[in-house]
């Protein structure tokens, strides 16, 4: 049987850690210009920089022999928390916040090597680690329950094993009077806070980026409304919320009247203006569960949950009063546009693409009615 020295052990896991920042270093130094309204991606690679330093540093004295630096190790330590706390809350960087907070940690770090009493500093730096990462988790966890993102509760995870350790250390050092076995405990916490940090970071960034695409690939990047993808995803999500497929819906369809005399008279960029300035105003006034999407060319959809047919017609011709009276200045013109409705209601089972059908057939007739106006759908081959 091989009998492996606990050295060993150490060496291991200096091997691994080692590894795992700097790689963690490369993947983060590549995203680091992702935008994210929460997460600073270029602080967080300082951390991961600093830490690995740390990392090599302890690694070297423990391949030499040497003791490793209390000292050293809790300007370290210091020193990424501050970084940290930059990279989690961006207030922190600016601000009355933004000064006072690094000369609150310079003269906190200083401290270290003006008091020689380990037990006060012990209970001091202790007293700073719950504090701080108190806060970094309460942080964390109160983001992950609004955002949705298990990233960021794997990052309140990685601050709470740092208080747990903080407390472990506080007995051990004033208790026990055993500094190995809080140097020991210490070494463990900080390798699983690393990882933690890590996975929680490139998490939270991960599952932000998949949604942000999947709202991109349901949203109209003209008008900012949801698209023909974005409508269904939205009727499936408000079906599954209701808990039944019975609800009453109605449908209003518009489609803009004589669209392409607009681009041909004033260009294509007085239509973008036009189609955004339709689709801010069906927009408006929704409720919240209704729902507005551009579906085509010059065509939008608006599902109104809970609605008779009768209403939602109101609602449409609402709607065409206020956007033939609406003027859309394009340089010194002024645009008038008009619009014609097809409004439908399901009776039974709702099928999103049988109630369009009838809301298009109740559209054409408005179409061939004239135009700017409004139309409902009867039944089979019938609009009133």
């Amino acid at each position: 049987m091989i009998e492996v020295s606990p050295q060993m052990y150490t060496y291991a896991l200096f091997i691994v850690m080692n590894a795992m920042v700097l790689a963690l270093i490369l993947v983060v130094y590549f995203i680091r210009n992702i935008r994210s309204s929460v997460l600073s991606p270029s602080l967080f690679l300082a951390y991961f920089v600093l830490g690995e330093m740390g990392w090599l540093a302890n690694a070297a004295r423990a391949v030499s022999g040497e003791a490793i630096s209390t000292a050293n190790s809790e300007l370290g330590f210091i020193l990424c928390t501050y970084v940290l706390l930059l990279a989690v809350y961006k207030p922190f960087q600016r601000g009355l916040l933004g000064r006072i907070l690094p000369l609150f940690h310079v003269g906190f770090a200083a401290f270290f090597y003006l008091v020689e009493n380990s037990n006060l500093e012990t209970s001091l730096l202790v007293l700073y680690s719950v504090a701080t990462y108190a806060f970094i988790a309460w942080l964390c966890f109160k983001r992950a329950s609004a955002l949705r993102n298990i990233g960021h509760a794997t990052l309140g995870t990685a601050a709470v094993v740092l208080i747990a350790n903080a407390v472990s250390n506080l007995y051990a050092v004033l208790v026990w009077q055993d500094f190995a076995l809080a140097g020991g405990l210490s070494t463990i916490s900080l390798a699983t806070t690393y990882t933690l940090i890590g996975i929680g970071f490139l998490s939270s960034i991960l599952i932000n980026e998949h949604k942000e695409l999947a709202l991109l690939s349901r949203t109209d990047p003209l008008t900012e409304i949801f698209n023909r993808r974005g409508l269904e995803a939205s009727m499936q999500r408000l079906l599954s919320r209701s808990g039944k497929d019975s609800q009453r819906f109605s449908v209003i369809t518009l489609d803009l009247d004589h669209f392409k005399n607009v681009n041909d008279t004033y260009g294509h960029e007085a239509g973008d203006l036009v189609l955004k300035s339709v689709a801010r105003l069906i927009s408006k006034d929704r409720r919240q569960n209704d729902i507005c999407s551009r579906t085509g060319g010059e065509e939008f959809v608006i599902v109104l949950p809970d609605t008779q047919k009768n209403e939602a017609s109101k609602i449409a011709e609402s709607l065409r009063e206020k956007l033939e009276a609406m003027p859309i200045n394009v340089g010194a013109d002024t645009i008038k546009v008009t619009a014609s409705f097809g409004v439908a209601c399901h009776e039974n089972t709702f099928n999103l693409e049988a109630v369009l059908k009838g809301a298009d057939t109740a559209l054409y007739q408005a179409k061939q009615s004239g135009r700017n106006r409004v139309c409902t759908f009867v039944d089979a081959g019938k609009a009133a």
